[in-house]
């Protein structure tokens, strides 16, 4: 009878089951949050494009503007965006392209002019550093100025000791 009972136990080895750690829970958590704003932004530009999309392109806007013209409203104020979008429906039911224009010429500008802040201030930043290292440098410059007069100093009194002893001082 053992014979067979040993046969019937089955080994199963031990696994050993990896619970992640907080800081991967914390991050995989982070991740997902990251995933629905992704997906209420692109809600957002989608609803955004279903409403001025159609209008922009009867008056002749391409479709890489038009994705311009969306991500930018799409990170403009509730009421800044709606205030937009009620511009351009109402010039498109009456048909003023003049209005569709400056419209566009106003959204557009305001993320070029962003842009050129965003630059202007890496470029403040990086003339900043550099003063900083001309500054430093001209601190090290003067350093070995004062290495080089000391050294003369030196050499100068090692002559005049050789003078004084009678000896010939070294060239």
């Amino acid at each position: 009878m053992m014979g067979i009972e040993s046969k019937n136990v089955i080994d199963i080895p031990e696994t050993k089951v990896n619970k992640p750690s907080e800081q991967d829970t914390k991050k995989a958590v982070e991740n997902v949050k990251q995933n629905i704003s992704r997906a209420k932004e692109a809600h957002k530009a989608g609803d955004i494009e279903a409403q001025v999309g159609p209008i922009l392109e009867k008056f002749g806007v391409n479709s890489n503007q038009i994705d311009k013209i969306v991500s930018s409203l799409s990170k403009m104020s509730d009421s800044k965006r709606k205030n937009f979008i009620e511009s351009i429906k109402f010039a498109g039911e009456v048909g003023d392209k003049g209005l569709i224009d400056s419209e566009l010429k106003d959204i557009l500008n305001i993320k070029e002019t962003k842009n050129i802040l965003e630059k202007n201030a890496k470029n403040k930043a990086e003339i900043n550093q550099n003063k900083a290292e001309i500054n430093q440098n001209k601190t090290e410059i003067n350093q070995n100025k004062t290495e080089i007069n000391q050294n003369k100093t030196e050499i100068n009194q090692n002559k005049t000791k050789e003078v004084i002893n009678g000896k010939q001082p070294m060239k």
